[in-house]
């Protein structure tokens, strides 16, 4: 057995470092819970030191040659509702047991079997924003368990189309007639709320969207004319838009 694989010449220049991780700063730089876990984490001594310890030198699991990836996904960035698929293996593939995925400190998958060394877990509802995914390895009867490197997931929000129409069909009113606007938001799954406007100023207060529509019902419009939008504040998952102009006259 190896004591210290650090001096080894076929070890040391193909152990895993971590991309994420500066070495001796005393910080977790890659936000995974374990400090300076550079090469690694020793789940034994709960520390970084993953060289040989009474004998047992060569480690087995959780550092990895550097041309291997750990934990790969599918498209970076991504859009909200995307699948995504996240793969973790370990080295060597001869490893047993289970992994659960992570984003944050919350598990997004159950206990899933390895199977040749590789497992994947499916995905469609991380929601828009920045992910931190690890996958964390059980060990087994002879490997120990091990975190994956951090993988930082970025979902974009979907793009949003807003359309403005009026409930009658004609664009000459008479003062004081209550008109109706309403917004339709497409994708219809978005939610937040609308606000209309005359030309920069807003004649509404934020309007809830129900449905994918935003409705504003109206009689003070002054006579003449008049430039009517409407705006959509965006919500977790989509993106603010603006919808065309609509002009009419008050007689």
């Amino acid at each position: 057995m190896i004591q210290d694989w650090t001096n080894h010449p076929d070890i040391a220049a193909n152990v895993w470092t971590n991309p994420g991780e500066v070495d001796s700063n005393f910080t977790d730089d890659d936000g995974n819970n374990f400090v300076d876990d550079v090469c690694g984490w020793n789940f034994v001594f709960g520390n970084n030191d993953v060289t040989g310890h009474n004998g047992h030198g060569t480690q087995r699991c959780g550092n990895y040659r550097r041309d291997q990836r750990q934990l790969s996904a599918g498209p970076n960035p991504s859009v909200f509702g995307d699948a995504l698929t996240f793969t973790a293996s370990t080295a060597p593939a001869s490893a047993t047991g289970t992994v659960v995925f992570y984003d944050g400190t919350v598990a997004i998958s159950g206990n899933l079997p390895l199977s040749s060394g590789t497992v994947s877990f499916s995905t469609a509802l991380l929601g828009g924003g920045t992910h931190t995914i690890t996958a964390q390895y059980s060990g087994d009867a002879t490997f120990n368990g091990a975190v994956s490197p951090a993988l930082i997931q970025t979902v974009n929000k979907v793009p949003t189309e807003i359309d403005l129409e009026l409930s009658l069909g004609t664009t000459a009113f008479t003062s004081g007639t209550p008109l109706t606007f309403i917004a339709n938001i497409k994708p219809g799954a978005a939610s937040g709320t609308v606000v209309f406007f005359d030309g920069d100023t807003a004649i509404s207060e934020p309007i809830p969207v129900n449905n994918g529509s935003a409705s504003f019902t109206t009689a003070s419009l002054a006579v003449g004319s008049h430039a009517i939008r409407a705006q959509y504040s965006g919500d977790a998952n989509f993106s603010a838009s603006g919808s065309q102009v609509h002009k009419l006259s008050i007689k």
